[in-house]
């Protein structure tokens, strides 16, 4: 009987090994992305609830050149900093933008797409400049650059703060704001793939370009990331998927 049970325990601390073992290699060899699944066609809800997008189709193809598993977890995206520090999510990966905040709190790439941040309308508003927007309500996601830009411009406006765009997109339609700076990128997919009813006003807050961002000490893991990015543009992989989700090459990885 006690030879049974030491052979049971053996068998037992070996299976509890093996799956302790299964487990962290599987950590270690995924990649967890966050994101706010709003922001199309960055990284976004599709009808199916799947997350889809053009960084999304990016960040697949890299983890299949580097070996690793893609996983998409959405977030609070001013709480983008937080749940990469708490190692929630292994990267910022979401057509973020680049800034002091960031470059000082965040390992970054290099950026991989130049993108303005512009103002969106509905088609018959009477607003044709960024001057005739003093005093009305401008719908902002929180935390975002474009956000930081828009108090630091001077234009007397009032805040109306999002967690996500798609309620600023929501209420720009009902008439309750009276604009929203967004991503150029964004909005004109908006406008060509659901035929939203908004133009946009012609001068832009400023241009915004896009980076992926790390924990300060995974510098390994962002040169392996990085690279295959390169070798994507290289091939014209980078070139593809761009083409995909915008009609051309937005790209600007050297």
């Amino acid at each position: 009987m006690k030879k049974l049970l030491t052979v049971c325990f053996c068998a037992v601390m070996l299976c509890g090994i093996f799956l302790f073992s299964g487990c962290a290699q599987d950590d270690d060899n995924t990649l967890v992305l966050g994101l706010d699944a709003s922001f199309a066609p960055m990284g976004f809800k599709d009808k199916n609830n799947e997350i889809v997008g053009f960084d999304i189709d990016v960040a697949r193809e890299v983890c299949e050149r580097i070996g690793m598993t893609l996983e998409c977890k959405e977030i609070i995206w001013d709480q983008n900093l937080s749940e990469l520090n708490n190692k929630s999510i292994d990267c910022v990966w979401n057509g973020m933008s680049i800034n002091e905040e960031r470059e000082a709190s965040m390992l970054l790439t290099p950026a991989y797409m130049n993108n303005r941040m512009v103002f969106a309308v509905k088609t018959d508003s009477d607003i044709q400049t960024v001057d005739q927007l003093t005093g009305k309500k401008i719908a902002v996601q929180n935390g975002s650059e474009g956000e930081k830009a828009l108090d630091a411009s001077g234009i007397q406006y009032e805040k109306v703060g999002h967690a996500d765009y798609a309620m600023a997109y929501n209420e720009l339609e009902l008439g309750l704001v009276d604009a929203v700076l967004v991503d150029e990128v964004a909005v004109q997919y908006m406008i060509k793939s659901q035929g939203k009813d908004f133009r946009i006003l012609d001068e832009a807050l400023g241009d915004d370009l896009y980076v992926i961002g790390f924990r300060k000490e995974d510098t390994e893991l962002k040169d392996k990331v990085w690279n295959a990015i390169k070798e994507m543009k290289e091939d014209g992989t980078l070139k593809e998927i761009s083409e995909k989700w915008f009609g051309s090459d937005l790209t600007v990885v050297e």
